[in-house]
């Protein structure tokens, strides 16, 4: 995993957003336990967050985006975002190679860049 590897010299959160595919706007999900409503309230959203944490043992640090998606809408997160970010400015983004696919080697390719040129203080979103 890519944190083990880094989380020395860059710091990682996720930033819990809304759900992509809540239950009760866009249900292409099956499985119960993954059909979760859209979250009214910002005590709802934290709860689902800590629940990703709990079920999937997720290591990396959570912030939660506001019940009215203020960090998503600025950052245009939906479905999917990673940002490096150095001294207050975004200095990398991962993109989509084709339409819903995003390749995580090109992470892993730029955090090796990174580590090998600078050792920055970076902040991975």
């Amino acid at each position: 995993m890519l944190y083990m590897e880094y989380y020395t010299s860059f710091n990682f959160h996720i930033v819990y957003i809304n759900e992509a595919h809540a239950h009760n706007e866009w249900p292409i999900r099956t499985d119960p336990s993954l059909c979760i409503p859209q979250h009214l309230n910002h005590q709802e959203r934290i709860e689902q967050a800590l629940r990703l944490q709990d079920e999937y043992q997720c290591a990396i640090p959570i912030l939660i985006d506001s019940i009215h998606n203020i960090f998503s809408n600025l950052y245009s997160l939906w479905p999917l975002r990673v940002f490096m970010i150095q001294n207050n400015k975004i200095q990398w983004c991962l993109q989509p190679k084709n339409p819903g696919f995003y390749d995580l080697y090109d992470l892993q390719f730029t955090l090796q860049n990174y580590n090998k040129l600078m050792k920055p203080s970076c902040n991975m979103i």
